[in-house]
């Protein structure tokens, strides 16, 4: 009787380091096998407590042991995942579409400084006046012959009439269309005027001072602007459009790699339960899992946000 209360007593004290009872002790994961109190609680027991002790020793360890294969399963996984090698195909996914909006981002058109329409406008406000103030100083005191003024104004309003439309670069149809068809209309003013002033006009070198800058500068502004405009516009709204189609897919590639994950470790967590000892044995994802999945949250939040952020203006 001594040996028996002697063995309950140091099983009893191993019970009490361990934190638990005797009806739950077989759901703990630890290895106690070389414990002084379960050697002692082993020495001073008869066979049935030996046995008793030793199976519940092996159960422990077990238990244990079923832990540290589902932490070390946890931790090669994560290490494969971080390496990229585990859900390849959708960090690969990922990496494409960022490489694809990193390109699109270096490759769109800017937009041009809005404030630049409003200069254009005010050049073209400032040309009228200078001209205004060249025609009345001219009828004050004409200087030279009527033509060669007209030809003079022409030339004079042109550069600035060029110098306003490069600055209106804008992305506004309508805008390109007024700007060109004044263009157009101006010249043919300036050519009636140059008519009207020279009945024998297309018999002298006049024409050169007409003819020239009235045709070959408006052609060449035109094609400068308006279908360049237009193309550029074009194919940035492409490009834009295909950004914007990139961020979903992104978001979507950023969402699959987390439900994978998380399947994954609830697919680990499923394998290693079947093999507990017993149902209610305790047994738990490691805390690195939950680390790493809100690391990974954390860090998939910033680069979506970023790329937002970075989202060309339309």
């Amino acid at each position: 009787m001594e040996y028996k209360q002697g063995a309950e007593l140091y099983w009893d004290n191993l019970l009490r380091k361990l934190n638990c009872s005797m009806e739950n002790i077989r759901l703990v994961q630890a290895d106690f096998s070389m414990d002084p109190d379960y050697q002692a609680a082993l020495q001073f027991a008869n066979d049935e407590q030996r046995a008793q002790y030793a199976e519940t020793c092996q159960i422990c360890a077990y238990n244990q042991n079923l832990q540290y294969g589902l932490n070390q399963a946890v931790s090669r996984y994560i290490t494969d995942h971080q390496n990229k090698v585990a859900d390849a195909q959708n960090w690969e996914k990922k990496q494409n579409l960022e490489d694809d909006m990193k390109s699109i981002k270096k490759k769109i058109s800017k937009r041009w400084w809005p404030p630049l329409s409003f200069i254009g406008l005010s050049i073209f406000i400032i040309n009228f006046l200078i001209m205004l103030v060249f025609f009345i100083a001219y009828a004050v005191d004409a200087w030279c012959s009527p033509g060669y003024f007209c030809a003079g104004i022409f030339l004079l309003s042109t550069f600035f009439v060029i110098v306003s439309l490069a600055l209106m670069f804008i992305y506004l149809p309508v805008y390109d269309i007024v700007y060109n068809a004044f263009l157009v209309i101006y010249s043919l003013v300036w050519f009636v005027i140059g008519c009207m002033d020279h009945a024998d006009y297309f018999a002298k070198l006049d024409v050169l001072i007409y003819m020239v800058p009235l045709f070959i500068i408006p052609f060449l502004v035109f094609v400068s602007t308006f279908p360049f405009k237009f193309a550029r516009r074009i194919k940035r709204d492409a490009m834009l459009e295909k950004y914007l189609d990139d961020m979903d897919w992104y978001d979507n590639a950023c969402e699959s790699i987390m439900n994978n994950y998380q399947d994954y470790m609830n697919g680990l967590f499923a394998e290693y339960s079947a093999k507990k000892s017993s149902p209610e044995a305790y047994l738990f994802l490691s805390q690195e899992a939950y680390d790493y999945r809100d690391y990974m949250q954390c860090e998939f939040a910033k680069s979506k946000q970023f790329f937002e952020n970075k989202t060309p203006k339309g």
